[in-house]
């Protein structure tokens, strides 16, 4: 069991002096959480806005990022589902294209 965290942000953000920073602009225009309890658990449709992800997860998971998404756990996975696993109490940041129907999705990885 775990809760995922998820953000989206649309731009990285910029300093007094314009130089571009290595952290998402705030607020985030996306925000939701995962409970993988009971089983592969998905956020709804990403606005199309969004470009970078902040996922936090306080267990270890395994997720998916794309249209349709379905998380898959490691011995499930295959190429039209593929999985990243995330360790427990780890935060990671992805980059993703603007896709309609695009969503994250999260499974526990035992």
């Amino acid at each position: 069991m775990a809760l995922v965290y998820v953000a989206g942000f649309a731009a990285v953000g910029f300093d007094r002096n314009g130089h571009q920073q290595a952290a998402p602009k705030m607020p985030p225009i996306f925000e939701d959480v995962l409970d993988t309890t009971s089983g592969a658990d998905n956020t709804a449709a990403l606005p199309n806005t969004v470009s970078l992800l902040r996922i936090h997860t306080d267990g270890a998971v395994n997720i998916s990022i794309k249209a349709g998404a379905v998380a898959a756990d490691g011995g499930a996975a295959s190429p039209s589902q593929s999985s990243v696993p995330m360790a427990a109490n780890t935060t990671e940041y992805f980059t993703v294209d603007p896709e309609a129907g695009a969503r994250v999705s999260a499974i526990t990885n035992a």
